[in-house]
């Protein structure tokens, strides 16, 4: 540059307007030094922190490149950083797995909100393990996405403590569904016998005892008086008989299915209470399978059970209905009322017998009792295809 032609003072200006340029410079290049070194710092600690978590960490952008990770994570997944950091889940996990994680980071993304998801995690042998992952939305200053944040933890051991509680469950269910069906099984054998073998043999003995008389004497009241006494007890066996045969298993239940069995369990339970009932059915020629009509005719007797011993009812109203693919059962009381202490005790067992054929159809019940004003039992069970 040629300068000749410029006088002392031009000079001078320019000369302090290049050292002003240089200042400038200078104080952009501490500047920069200065961002680059709290950057550093910043990573440092972000590092520190990161690396003092026992659980697994994580930072990706939004196409799922993973920026950043803790030391929990390298050792859980018996993965180096070097392996993992810029690569996506397709270039370091099995295919499965892989997707499964790329599917959450999209939810968590969508959402713009945290989520909490249950994930496989593959060690270095193949070994699958069970992570709590909590992921977490990343936004620039915009509020746009730009990636998840996310932590793990281990959780297998309660992985497979709620699959062993969830196989025991099923274990008892079908345990409990066996009893049910070997005591159903039972009743009717006993109730069979009682009615047709000691029915018999006292039909028997009734007629018997009536031969013996025609062949008594005129002058013989005493001994007449006698006979006609034990018929008449024999009669009252076999009524008696009768009714407990009924109680075991009605043979209505067997041979005209569950609402003529309903009509004559709630007559039955008037006779026996003074307890006035009422019940309507829809359809009023509704047919199910047994299975479901030996549980809902042994819920009623049940819940008129808890009617009888603990409702202090002067009304009951019964109503069975199918609707929407479900058969609906209510019975209703205007007693005390059932505390809601009673609905969860263990004692309670005619309660716990009702919930528990319920729970073995996959069924619904709901019981609200109400102080003075009563008790409501609804009940719903699935209308299976071999019901009409």
């Amino acid at each position: 540059m040629d300068y000749t032609h410029k006088n002392k003072s031009q000079l001078i200006e320019e000369i302090e307007v290049l050292q002003a340029r240089i200042c400038q410079l200078e104080d952009c290049g501490k500047e920069t030094l200065e961002k680059e070194r709290l950057l550093r710092q910043i990573k440092r600690h972000q590092e520190a922190v990161l690396n003092n978590i026992p659980d697994m960490a994580w930072l990706k952008d939004k196409n799922g490149k993973y920026l950043l990770v803790n030391r929990s994570f390298t050792e859980i997944s018996h993965k180096s950083e070097k392996d993992i950091i810029g690569k996506t889940d397709a270039k370091i996990w099995p295919k499965d797995v892989a997707r499964q994680y790329n599917r959450n980071d999209k939810v968590t993304m969508g959402s713009r909100e945290r989520i909490k998801f249950e994930e496989p995690l593959t060690g270095s042998l193949g070994k699958i393990s069970w992570v709590e992952s909590v992921k977490t939305p990343l936004f620039n200053e915009q509020g746009e996405v730009v990636g998840t944040v996310g932590i793990a933890r281990d959780v297998t051991e309660r992985k497979k403590m709620e699959e062993h509680l969830q196989r025991s469950q099923e274990q008892l269910q079908n345990l409990s569904a066996h009893l049910n069906n070997l005591r159903e099984n039972e009743r009717t054998r006993i109730s069979r016998d009682i009615n047709e073998e000691l029915n018999q043999i006292l039909s028997v003995l009734k007629f018997d005892l009536a031969w013996v008389d025609t062949r008594l004497n005129g002058d013989q009241e005493a001994l007449k008086e006698k006979i006609q006494s034990m018929s008449d007890m024999i009669t009252s066996v076999i009524e008696w008989i009768r009714r407990l045969s009924q109680e075991l298993r009605p043979s209505l239940l067997d041979h005209l299915g569950l609402i003529p069995a309903i009509e004559w369990e709630i007559n039955e339970f008037e006779k026996q209470t003074g307890i006035d009932c009422s019940f309507q059915a829809r359809p009023a020629d509704l047919k199910l399978d047994e299975q479901t009509t030996t549980s809902l005719f042994r819920i009623l007797q049940e819940a008129l059970s808890n009617i009888r011993v603990h409702s202090q009812a002067s009304k009951s109203v019964i109503h069975l209905e199918r609707k929407n693919g479900w058969i609906i059962l209510q019975i209703t009381d205007n007693g005390v009322g059932i505390p809601n202490e009673k609905l969860t005790d263990s004692r309670s067992i005619g309660l716990t017998s009702i919930q528990e054929r319920v729970r073995l159809l996959q069924g619904k019940i709901k019981i609200i009792g109400t102080l003075n004003k009563g008790t409501r039992v609804s009940v719903k069970l699935p209308c299976t295809p071999g019901g009409n």
